[in-house]
């Protein structure tokens, strides 16, 4: 760990060479104590979205860690304040620094992992629906409008059986891609099935929704994914639900989606179909278009 000492003066008694490369600093920054431009290039070298500063006042009023610094450089940095008592009176502190980065970004690594789709890289079942509900909840809370929509690819087992899984996989990859680059980022896509994809839309109403997804289901159409040196293109079917006032829940949110797919496929496919349900109740098997 790096380590400084400060006394009760602000003179420097103590400091360790990790101290120093860490900060990019050399002895002549230190020695006498820590001038107030060495504390700027410090505070200078933490990105915004740290939780506390370099040498942060407040950590050595409370006598606790100072949280994690986001250096510039790439290195997290766990930034800890501990008084330096004599007779019962603070006399100065150790500030002590430990490099966390490999810790912390492994734990997010993994984190990622746990929230991922492993072929195309968007959320999974699990943790779209976990973001849908708190979505849900706060337009729900506001008053705001919301749709869920429920897209699946047309005749996908004929892509698996004709040219192979390694050819599905490749059209799962187009579509997500497609996805990603044609929504907002305040959008949240998830592959919940083999070749169902759900998109929530914050903030949305069905007309802006249909017109949005009537231009993807039309890019998809059009679209075309190279695989064994074949060019090869499906279309989708498109269920939208759409959420006004009245809280659903996000499973039945996804049936009212899922449904208005249903009918997009019995109507002939390659087809956004809308269904509003103001007032849905779990009990019922269908709601009002």
């Amino acid at each position: 760990d790096g380590l400084l000492v400060q006394d009760d003066q602000g003179r420097v008694p103590h400091y360790n060479h990790r101290f120093l490369d860490q900060w990019n600093l050399r002895a002549a920054h230190v020695d006498g104590g820590l001038r107030e431009e060495t504390i700027r290039h410090m505070r200078d070298m933490v990105l915004p979205e740290s939780s506390a500063d370099a040498l942060e006042a407040n950590a050595k009023e409370q006598g606790r860690g100072g949280g994690l610094l986001h250096l510039k450089t790439g290195t997290i940095l766990e930034q800890t304040a501990s008084p330096l008592l004599e007779d019962g009176q603070i006399t100065g502190w150790l500030w002590s620094f430990k490099d966390v980065t490999i810790k912390i970004m492994t734990e997010e690594k993994l984190r990622l992992l746990a929230a991922t789709d492993e072929l195309t890289g968007l959320w999974n079942r699990r943790f779209f629906m976990g973001r849908a509900t708190a979505e849900i909840d706060q337009a729900a809370h506001h008053r705001r409008p919301l749709c869920l929509v429920l897209l699946d690819a047309d005749h996908f087992k004929t892509i698996n059986d004709t040219y192979g899984h390694a050819a599905g996989d490749a059209a799962l990859k187009f579509l997500a891609d497609t996805l990603a680059s044609r929504l907002r980022s305040s959008d949240s896509i998830g592959r919940i099935g083999g070749e169902e994809f759900a998109i929530l839309l914050p903030n949305t109403g069905p007309d802006t929704a249909r017109i949005i997804l009537e231009q993807i289901r039309i890019a998809i159409e059009h679209g075309r994914f190279t695989h064994g040196g074949r060019e090869l293109g499906f279309t989708v079917s498109i269920g939208i639900a759409a959420m006004h006032d009245t809280r659903v829940s996000v499973d039945d949110l996804l049936s009212i989606a899922d449904a208005a797919c249903y009918r997009a496929k019995t109507l002939g496919r390659n087809r956004t179909e809308v269904r509003t349900c103001a007032n849905f109740r779990p009990a019922e098997t269908s709601c009002p278009q």
